[in-house]
């Protein structure tokens, strides 16, 4: 929740227009599993499921993320393939800012880079105790 914060107090400060405000219906699918990863997201309002692919092909539930919670950083970060699907629960409104947009902040704030960091290893670790579990 703080890197939404974050995203929401100091990105207009040092990128005008990096944040953009999408809004989706429920059920809808913000980004698939295996896609190419080109923005980041925040929630501002709604909620969204993480789904990831079970072994045996059927979704697996990893989680519900609501206001101010981020997602899509991975794909961005570790420069691999989506390792999930988002897909929103309710009317869902988002803030996403682009790969350079991301990657200008991302490299200019020390404090950001540390709490994504974080956040990373540790859906990491969520990814790989699912694959444990299947």
């Amino acid at each position: 929740m703080l890197i939404g914060i974050v995203l929401f107090l100091f990105v207009p400060v040092f990128a005008q227009r990096a944040l953009v405000e999408e809004q989706f219906g429920p059920g809808e699918v913000i980004f698939n599993e295996g896609e190419e990863g080109r923005h980041v997201y925040v929630i501002k309002s709604g909620r969204v499921e993480v789904i990831r692919k079970k072994k045996g092909g059927g979704p697996d539930l990893m989680k519900v993320l609501g206001p101010g919670d981020h997602f899509g950083e991975l794909a961005l970060l570790g420069k691999t393939p989506r390792t999930a699907t988002i897909r929103t629960l309710e009317d869902t409104t988002v803030f996403k800012m682009g790969r350079g947009h991301f990657a200008a902040l991302y490299t200019s704030l020390t404090g950001v880079q540390d709490q994504f960091n974080r956040a990373m290893q540790a859906r990491l670790a969520e990814i790989e105790s699912h694959r444990a579990a299947d």
